[in-house]
């Protein structure tokens, strides 16, 4: 475990300890941000990492992949923040959705993927602009990146990482990067300010994958 630099902060678990910056709710001319706006997920440096959850039965835990210093992605909800310390918070290792490498590149998380979202056509081809009910149907967009699975919590397997491929019941050898993956409306889906028109989609949300696209 590595403690928190000139703070008597000590996280525990799969807890990560963030030193984060409020989000922004209006701009410098103080025109209020419309909710689209602020969905996009929060920025926050790792201070210091708990040691791992426990696996019960044995002496061993689980596996923190962030480390002090990383710069993460992820949602201003799943933050805990702590009495005395407002810019600083506590974030659960399988809440973070991405790290961000130093020249800027995202990485995917847990069992969230990373996608260019497809432009779809927002009106008819007579100019007619088409109400949301008329156009029910899926997203697409191109799968980028994988995260490394999402952390098994119970049963035989606790502690190991249900990968990707298995969570869209995949082989392990088939390799979706590059094809284009469809979900749905009303899924999560957590776009990226940088690169502009990439998003983050949950494994399991993803519906289909189109062959040859």
């Amino acid at each position: 475990m590595a403690p928190a630099k000139a703070l008597p902060l000590t996280p525990t678990g799969s807890h990560l300890l963030i030193r984060f910056t409020h989000p922004r709710e209006e701009t410098d001319s103080g025109i209020f941000l419309p909710e689209v706006a602020r969905r996009f997920p929060v920025t926050g440096v790792v201070l210091a990492a708990g040691p791992g959850r426990g696996i019960p039965g044995t002496d061993r835990r689980t596996t923190i992949w962030s480390s002090v210093g990383d710069e993460v992605l992820f949602q201003r909800a799943d933050l805990r923040e702590i009495d005395g310390y407002p810019e600083h918070a506590l974030l659960l290792a399988e809440d973070v959705l991405a790290f961000i490498d130093p020249d800027g590149t995202v990485h995917p998380e847990n069992d969230w993927v990373r996608v260019e979202v497809h432009e779809r056509e927002a009106e008819s081809a007579g100019g007619i602009h088409l109400v949301e009910r008329a156009r029910v149907r899926t997203r697409k967009g191109i799968f980028l990146e994988p995260g490394p699975g999402r952390l098994v919590l119970k049963g035989p397997l606790f502690g190991t990482r249900r990968t990707v491929s298995r969570i869209m019941g995949m082989e392990e050898s088939d390799d979706p990067v590059g094809k284009l993956v469809h979900w749905g409306r009303s899924e999560a889906v957590i776009h990226l300010s940088n690169p502009k028109g990439q998003a983050l989609v949950k494994a399991g949300d993803l519906l289909l994958i189109e062959e040859g696209a």
